[in-house]
């Protein structure tokens, strides 16, 4: 049926419009469970145009997620005459794994009998990621403050216990030690918020301008840090079409470099490329370089590790990279650590 169709009537027009022109994947089979329609939906989000869906069952999108028993009772409801709500894991002609909250229902006749069957599927697959991510971040948070609060907070009470039984010329140094640990401290603090804050939203692109951003920030983190030497090399203005946490990832990897550096000359450098194919931010330093048990949060993504603050920042800069277009690369030894992302060109940049 189309909507040019002479016979077909102006509410169906109207009906038709609407489905074809919704975001939701809707298809319709008979009581055989054979696809006779797909919108313009369905064909975006499984990649089946109509002619391959039609004449087949909802079966190509099978993905193997779900066993027998999962389909035995959603075809015992529908034909019951009940409505079918459930979350489905399906697979798209891509071979993409797609997360829907489907609802199926039975279209009867004037006498009560099944004639059609409707399938109406929204992708919820990045809600349902954000969901699994949030509560990743909770054990993870949880793991990272147990054991940094209680190990930074012995520290706090030792060093205040030692500085009020010693009031003497070491009473600076130790004051001074108190304060670099609650510096720990707030760091980690604000990196757990910041995580949790982003993990329940969704990341939108927009219009970043990164030469900007960068000098803002090295700025800030020059007055932060006086004792390390920073560059910033950035021969043109430039902008980035890419999620404004971004700015996040550029946070973290310059705090890592300039409040980990100990070398007895300790630089930090920012260098920002680029061509016809891609904008390049290199951050570098002449630090100790990363710990083994801090790469695998990068390398992996994972919080199998995270027992330091460092670790949490690294994980953090994985994850957003992850919701993005752009690429890392890192090298790290006694001498220094080089990280390098890359942002392909868009039309926007």
């Amino acid at each position: 049926m189309s909507d040019s169709d002479p016979g077909t009537l102006p509410s169906q027009q109207l009906c038709l419009k609407a489905v074809e022109h919704t975001t939701d994947a809707v298809y319709i089979t008979d009581t055989d469970g054979t696809i006779e329609y797909v919108n313009s939906a369905f064909e975006e989000l499984t990649g089946y145009e109509a002619d391959e869906a039609l004449g087949k069952t909802p079966r190509i999108l099978k993905s193997g997620e779900h066993d027998d028993s999962f389909y035995d009772e959603l075809w015992e409801t529908i034909t019951s005459g009940d409505r079918w709500e459930m979350e489905v894991v399906d697979e798209t002609k891509r071979g993409d794994t797609v997360v829907f909250e489907q609802t199926i229902s039975p279209i009867t006749k004037p006498d009560g009998d099944i004639e059609k069957f409707v399938a109406i599927a929204r992708d919820i697959t990045e809600r349902r990621q954000r969901k699994r991510d949030l509560e990743r971040f909770k054990q993870i948070q949880a793991r990272v403050l147990r054991h940094n609060l209680r190990n930074r907070l012995n520290i706090v009470k030792f060093h205040a216990e030692y500085c009020a039984r010693h009031l003497d010329g070491e009473y600076a140094e130790n004051a001074e030690r108190v304060i670099s640990v609650t510096n720990e401290l707030e760091s980690l603090t604000e990196k757990t918020r910041t995580v949790e804050r982003f993990l329940d939203q969704e990341l939108v692109p927009t219009t970043v301008t990164l030469d900007e951003e960068l000098r803002t920030l090295v700025e800030t983190y020059r007055d932060q840090f006086p004792a390390v030497s920073f560059t910033f090399d950035c021969p043109t203005a430039c902008t980035i079409e890419e999620v404004p946490e971004i700015t996040l990832v550029f946070r973290n990897l310059i705090d890592n470099a300039a409040r980990h550096n100990h070398s007895n000359d300790p630089s930090v450098d920012v260098v920002v490329d680029t061509d016809e194919s891609a904008t390049t931010v290199t951050i570098r330093d002449n630090g100790p370089g990363i710990a083994e048990q801090e790469r695998v949060a990068i390398e992996r993504g994972t919080e199998t590790a995270l027992s330091h603050g460092t670790g949490l920042g690294l994980w953090l800069v994985s994850w957003i990279l992850g919701k993005t277009t752009a690429s890392l690369t890192f090298e790290t030894g006694e001498t220094g650590t080089e990280f390098v992302l890359r942002f392909p060109q868009t039309d926007g940049s």
